[in-house]
C-alpha cells in the first residue's frame, strides 16, 4: 500500500482551489439572484400597468350596457318594422293574385300557368 504524505502546504493549497471554486460559485448564484431581482421588477411593473390601464370584466358588461345594447334594441325594432311590411306585401301580392285570376275568369283567359 501507498502511504500518503500529506503536508501543510498541499492542505492549504486545496484549501485555496476550493476557496477559489466556491467564491466563483457564490458569484454565479449572486449573478443569478440579481438577475430575478431585476425580472421580478419587470413582471412588478408590468403588473401594475396591466392593473391600472387593463378592460376589466365589469367595465366590459358597462361598455356592453351602455353601448351594445341600445344598438341591439335599435337593430331589432327595424328587424320588426321590415317582417311587418314583408308580411302586409305578401298580404297585397295575395289579394292582386285573386283579383287578377277574377279578372282572367271573366275576361275568358281562364288559368294562365
Amino acid at each position: 500500500m501507498k502511504k500518503v504524505v500529506i503536508t501543510l502546504e498541499s492542505l492549504q493549497s486545496s484549501m485555496g482551489a476550493m476557496t477559489v471554486s466556491i467564491q466563483k460559485s457564490f458569484d454565479k448564484i449572486s449573478e443569478s439572484l440579481d438577475r430575478m431581482q431585476e425580472n421580478a421588477k419587470d413582471v412588478q411593473k408590468n403588473v401594475e400597468f396591466l392593473v391600472v390601464n387593463a378592460v376589466m370584466r365589469d367595465e366590459v358588461r358597462q361598455i356592453v350596457r351602455e353601448e351594445i345594447a341600445p344598438v341591439e334594441s335599435r337593430l331589432l325594432a327595424a328587424m320588426d318594422v321590415i317582417i311587418g311590411k314583408h308580411q302586409i306585401m305578401e298580404g297585397e301580392v295575395l289579394g292582386h293574385d285573386y283579383r287578377i285570376g277574377k279578372l282572367e275568369s271573366t275576361v275568358g283567359f281562364g288559368t294562365v300557368a
